[in-house]
């Protein structure tokens, strides 16, 4: 395994989802690092900049996930997030504002790329 770039660490609370993240790391030689974890359940000790593109709309019930989303929002802010969301995402009762939002596509989805900064 590579032993330079920066270490990441990923969660799913799906275990296929884990091996498949375990497998495709392991092909780039990542130090990335992967944990059965539902999303309620991750905490964040040392500054990082959290990422994710969570599986709206297909894995799981999107109300929920972002209910989720918004309490970790929360709970990360000594943290850098971005998060690739569908462009109709509830944002607006988040009390953390976000710093910047861009429109873009992913696939044919239109969605936007949100960042909140830490602080």
């Amino acid at each position: 395994t590579a032993d330079t770039g920066p270490q990441c660490t990923g969660s799913d609370r799906d275990a296929a989802s884990i091996q498949n993240a375990e497998a495709n790391a392991g092909r780039a030689l990542s130090r990335a690092r992967f944990h059965v974890r539902d999303l309620r359940d991750v905490s964040i000790d040392e500054p990082s900049h959290i990422v994710a593109n969570p599986p709206y709309g297909e894995r799981l019930d999107s109300a929920a996930v972002f209910s989720d989303l918004s309490s970790a929002i929360e709970r990360w802010r000594d943290h850098h997030v971005t998060l690739l969301l569908p462009e109709d995402a509830p944002l607006d009762g988040q009390r953390r504002r976000y710093a910047a939002a861009r429109a873009l596509f992913n696939g044919p989805l239109r969605c936007r790329l949100v960042t909140w900064q830490a602080g």
